[in-house]
């Protein structure tokens, strides 16, 4: 293989071709699974819900994730032929493309905390004011905000003085760092709320305990029970993806920035 109009991803990346298929085969059926998904939502009004759009959101990002993978797997396991100009274009996108989906991965794991955050500790004020159309508005400005990241780096990292070294795994400074900057903020809001709901479900559990006490309505108590566990089960449910979250997304980001 001729690598005079190859760039330094494109070098270090041509030896996992066997990895690049793996992912894309893995991208194509995570596509059509999340495009299920939406189809789904879309297509069920009785599934028209803040959490279901929230759902819809993120599905929509996963396929975006896979696209990117997909695409990365294309350019970087075959002999694409183009000019090195247009190498460092395409090496540029993919920086941005994969940084930008993976920092609104980040953002949708933290709106999506503080929305059942809300939920639970405001539930009267979640019901008159997150209404349908603001979180469709939230989510908009969002995926707006990643577009406008994602196509930084393809206008201003184009020169060769960029491209030395492979500028997925090592990308300029001032773009890590503003990426750093933003994921930070949003691990921020994740444990915060987190840590808000755990706090409200042991305080609720405390308070239901004492109520039980002087409670002898069989039926009150199996309402308390039921309430109790409810928002155990919630507590549980958010800890566990929250932590597969930062196991699977945190180490890889660190990786990154520090080859």
């Amino acid at each position: 293989m001729n690598n005079t109009n190859c760039t330094p991803c494109y070098i270090k990346l041509w030896g996992n071709f066997h990895i690049f298929c793996i992912g894309m085969c893995l991208g194509l059926v995570v596509f059509n699974l999340n495009v299920l998904i939406i189809v789904t939502i879309i297509r069920s009004k009785a599934l028209h819900t803040n959490t279901n759009i929230f759902i819809a959101s993120v599905a929509l990002l996963d396929c975006f994730m896979a696209m990117t993978d997909f695409t990365q797997g294309l350019v970087y396991s075959t002999e694409l032929r183009l000019n090195r100009n247009n190498m460092n274009v395409v090496d540029a996108v993919l920086l941005g493309t994969g940084t930008s989906a993976v920092t609104l991965s980040y953002t949708h794991m933290a709106i999506l905390a503080v929305d059942r955050y809300i939920n639970i500790a405001h539930p009267f004020y979640y019901i008159s004011n997150v209404t349908k159309r603001r979180v469709i508005v939230v989510l908009f400005i969002v995926w707006l905000s990643g577009l406008v990241y994602c196509i930084i780096p393809g206008i201003y990292y184009r020169d060769n003085k960029y491209h030395r070294h492979c500028i997925t795994s090592n990308p300029p400074s001032e773009y890590f760092i503003i990426n750093a900057s933003f994921n930070l903020v949003d691990y921020v809001i994740i444990f915060i709320c987190y840590f808000r709901i755990s706090y409200l479900a042991f305080r609720h559990k405390k308070a239901a305990n004492v109520r039980r006490k002087h409670t002898e309505n069989p039926e009150n108590v199996f309402k308390i029970r039921n309430n109790r566990t409810a928002a155990a089960k919630s507590v549980k449910f958010f800890i566990c993806l929250f932590g597969a979250f930062f196991v699977l997304t945190f180490p890889p980001a660190v990786v990154a920035g520090v080859i």
